[in-house]
């Protein structure tokens, strides 16, 4: 059985017997058939895996779809609900659930089929776990992530006169050179001395001086990956000893993580130690890292989940002050052979 034929099984299996998955979101669309489309909508049903797609999409991705993994029809006005409602009336299928709209939207789709719709993040949560494929792309991506890291250190020491959004932007360009499809969607976060307390610093026009945090990503393949540094040369002794404890507790935290430890067991294990210096954690210790660069799991104290051979997320503690400084220290990592490792 093909790795895409495997997902669509095991989605299947989680929503039931009788029961369908609407499918909106373009990442999910993606994990399952391997198959982008603007505006595409998915059907999954107990007998068939349906991708409805524009005309022109539709003609570029019969090329993508040689083993007709997924069945491909043309999306026409009212075609989704109509093909809901015919199954319905048949008896094929009982409960409907859908994974990414709401409000009005999830209204006017119930009331054109006629059924109570059921939010499901069912796909969200199987896209936690990741194949040998997806981690090798995440791998590429930290790879390229990584050599951004080495080279922002190099401007930082270097470089006297240089933006912050100036040395966001030569990031990004190299990071692309070297094969990213892009960064995040807000772009490389980059801030220096009090602009790095603002935990999601976007660069500014300020002359980097003082310490430096920056936290970006590249993307392989579709594939995320995510690190965080904060870099001291150029800073206070005070500044310095903080960074020195997060870099610490960074690998303490990773050292201690296991398959089978429930996440919150580890949140709250590094809210402790952060209390201990007198700060606190303002954020999730981590997330999942895949199709985006933040999805489940959420590693905090609320979190239902526990690790897990072939999860991927990061660890990323970090200490704030107003006006003073910002401080975090991040990986992306994976649970391979029961241990968490930095990818």
């Amino acid at each position: 059985m093909s790795i895409l034929k495997n997902k669509v099984k095991n989605i299947k299996e989680e929503i039931g017997e009788k029961n369908a998955l609407l499918i909106y979101n373009p990442k999910n669309l993606y994990y399952l058939c391997g198959i982008e489309g603007f505006g595409a909508v998915g059907l999954l049903t107990p007998e068939k895996w349906t991708l409805f797609l524009n005309e022109n999409d539709y003609e570029l991705a019969a090329d993508k779809n040689p083993a007709n993994e997924v069945h491909l029809e043309i999306y026409k006005k009212g075609i989704v609900k109509d093909t809901i409602k015919e199954l319905v009336k048949k008896g094929r299928i009982s409960e409907i659930f859908v994974d990414n709209i709401y409000g009005e939207a999830l209204r006017n789709l119930e009331n054109a089929t006629g059924r109570r719709i059921e939010i499901s993040d069912v796909v969200e949560r199987a896209r936690m776990l990741k194949t040998d494929d997806e981690i090798e792309n995440i791998k590429k991506a930290c790879e390229i992530a990584r050599r951004g890291i080495e080279l922002a250190r190099e401007i930082y020491l270097s470089e006297k006169r240089i933006s912050e959004h100036n040395l966001a932007a030569e990031l990004e360009y190299f990071m692309k050179k070297c094969g990213s499809e892009g960064t995040f969607e807000e772009g490389i976060l980059l801030a220096c001395e009090k602009n790095a307390a603002h935990i999601h610093a976007k660069p500014s026009d300020k002359i980097i001086k003082g310490a430096m945090l920056v936290d970006l990503g590249a993307k392989f393949n579709n594939y995320f990956s995510d690190f965080s540094r904060t870099f001291t040369e150029r800073a206070s002794n005070e500044v310095k000893k903080h960074a020195e404890f997060i870099e610490n507790l960074e690998l303490i935290i990773i050292d201690k993580i296991y398959a089978g430890m429930k996440i919150p067991e580890i949140s709250k294990f590094a809210g402790k130690e952060i209390e201990k210096n007198n700060f606190k954690l303002f954020h999730s210790l981590g997330h999942g890292v895949g199709l985006d660069v933040h999805e489940l799991p959420i590693i905090n104290n609320d979190s239902k989940e526990e690790f897990t051979e072939n999860m991927v997320f990061t660890i990323e503690p970090g200490i704030y002050k107003a006006n003073k400084f910002g401080i975090r220290s991040e990986d992306t990592c994976l649970i391979k052979n029961g241990k968490a490792e930095i990818l």
